[in-house]
């Protein structure tokens, strides 16, 4: 998926302008690919998608004209083309992967199970930046705590 939005996070161009789910006319300027890419010029951020509520990695980049910010391009990849496609993550075929941000939630896995849980308990501010930015799309992210044995080299995870 691919969009362009205008300075205020309208989006003015999209790669599905012909479906009846078009984002042409909405409104993104709150999602934190768009700010941070008119604050910095460009950003990389993972959420779930408001329509489609699949995970992705969204990479924006500002368009500049005589040093304005006159909107973004933003490119969504599919989490889940990640994930089924062990071989090319080279993972090795007795091991599973995982892709954890900051707050150790699980953005990506091979193990749908392990999919947007949190690896340990998260504060009151990281629970209010994700609503603010509608991050996980109102979905409800639970704690199953996870541990790194580091004499053994493996995550231990209480299922």
């Amino acid at each position: 998926m691919c969009m362009c939005l205008n300075e205020q996070g309208w989006v003015t161009a999209s790669s599905n302008w012909q479906t009846p789910h078009s984002y042409i006319g909405s409104n993104f300027a709150f999602r934190k690919y768009f700010y941070v890419a008119v604050e910095k010029d460009s950003a990389i951020d993972f959420a779930v998608g408001l329509r489609s509520g699949a995970r992705g990695i969204y990479i924006s980049q500002a368009i500049e004209q005589q040093g304005e910010v006159k909107g973004v391009i933003v490119v969504k990849v599919n989490a889940s083309h990640f994930e089924v496609v062990r071989d090319s993550l080279d993972t090795g075929h007795q091991h599973s992967f995982i892709l954890m941000d900051k707050s150790g939630i699980v953005l990506m896995s091979d193990q749908e199970k392990w999919r947007l849980v949190s690896t340990q308990p998260l504060s009151q501010t990281d629970i209010a930046e994700f609503d603010a930015f509608r991050q996980f799309s109102g979905r409800e992210i639970n704690t199953q705590p996870w541990r790194f044995d580091e004499q053994v080299e493996q995550l231990q995870i209480s299922t």
